[in-house]
């Protein structure tokens, strides 16, 4: 029964990680097969996000000043 449990939790930890890959690649203006690229070889995917020219995009509804309040 252990091993039952042990095996499901693995699999959910990798789409855990494969969700949370496509996430940042998204967040960078990135494709599907970047987000591939992170999870196959995250020792070359990272460093091109960190040291390349890359920005941080975030969401498309994310806006600079959107969560501040307006003064009255």
């Amino acid at each position: 029964m252990l091993g039952f449990i042990q095996f499901f939790g693995s699999i959910a930890i990798l789409v855990v990680y494969v969700i949370i890959y496509q996430e940042l690649a998204k967040a960078f203006g990135k494709s599907t097969k970047f987000a591939i690229l992170l999870i196959l070889l995250p020792f070359v995917g990272f460093p091109m996000l960190g040291f390349g020219d890359d920005k941080y995009v975030g969401k498309k509804y994310d806006t600079v000043g959107a969560n501040t309040p307006k003064a009255v």
